[in-house]
């Protein structure tokens, strides 16, 4: 007789992960106004879902679930490298934007 083969919940769960990271990277790609907080809800979900399958995995010792997890938290946390310097890139656009105007109307007379 042989022995019982664990349960595949455990790399179902970390494919779902898989699948809402995926979901959250074009949100977090998209140019559009709005997209990154439409996509919060998927980063948050991607990561509790993966946290579980991970869960799963050191109870049941699942075959393949290792590999599915860590391209779920790579995916994630290039959407948020992603956002973090699209921040900064747009944040300095506008504040050497700013500096310019103040420094135009500085040399500017007033009539």
């Amino acid at each position: 007789m042989s022995e019982p083969q664990p349960s595949n919940a455990a790399r179902y769960w970390a494919i779902a992960g898989l699948v809402l990271a995926c979901i959250w990277l074009v949100f977090a790609l998209l140019p559009v106004p709005g997209t990154t907080l439409m996509g919060l809800p998927f980063l948050a979900l991607a990561l509790i879902v993966t946290g579980i399958g991970l869960y799963l995995w050191r109870e049941r010792r699942t075959r393949w679930v290792l590999p599915w997890a860590g391209g779920a938290f790579g995916i994630s946390c290039l959407g948020c490298v992603w956002q973090i310097a699209m921040a900064v890139m747009w944040g300095t656009v506008l504040i050497g934007g700013g500096y310019s105007l103040w420094q135009y109307l500085q040399g500017t007379p007033m009539p």
